[in-house]
């Protein structure tokens, strides 16, 4: 594609990890400020469509999310892409994602449970580059740069 993408009507799913319980992460109470501010911002000024909604009780205002819930979470909204005939009800899926990272990957709630579970090799590994998510394919659109 040459020359600049027209989005008009994205889908925008806001994630944001900030209650770590780790001595290695700090927790980040800014995290919910930054959603208020990006739902608003998508929301009001874009007229995007945003979940988790207020009435999502699972989701909303949710700080602390597995690697797992990530991933599930990501990868149950995007279905909300298509209708049940399969047309695309969107032109853009804008995933924000709030919390530690590194330049491979975000770093859920549960990252010392992950390292827990690997060799020692991996465990030391992982530890030194941060423990890594993948969130069902969409990888490519996470920015770790919070």
């Amino acid at each position: 594609v040459n020359g600049p993408i027209e989005v008009s009507n994205a889908l925008v799913l806001l994630i944001g990890i900030s209650d770590y319980k780790s001595e290695y992460k700090e927790n980040l109470p800014g995290v919910a400020v930054d959603m208020d501010s990006y739902r608003e911002l998508w929301r009001d000024t874009y007229n995007y469509d945003v979940l988790p909604a207020s009435n999502d009780a699972r989701w909303f205002n949710k700080k602390h999310w597995t690697g797992k819930e990530v991933e599930e979470f990501v990868l149950q909204q995007r279905k909300k892409l298509f209708d049940y005939h399969d047309r695309l009800l969107y032109d853009a899926l804008i995933v924000m994602i709030n919390g530690h990272g590194n330049e491979r990957g975000i770093v859920p709630s549960d990252w010392e449970k992950i390292l827990k579970s690997d060799d020692e090799a991996t465990k030391e590994r992982k530890r030194d580059n941060n423990a890594e998510v993948n969130i069902g394919g969409l990888q490519g659109f996470v920015s770790p740069n919070f």
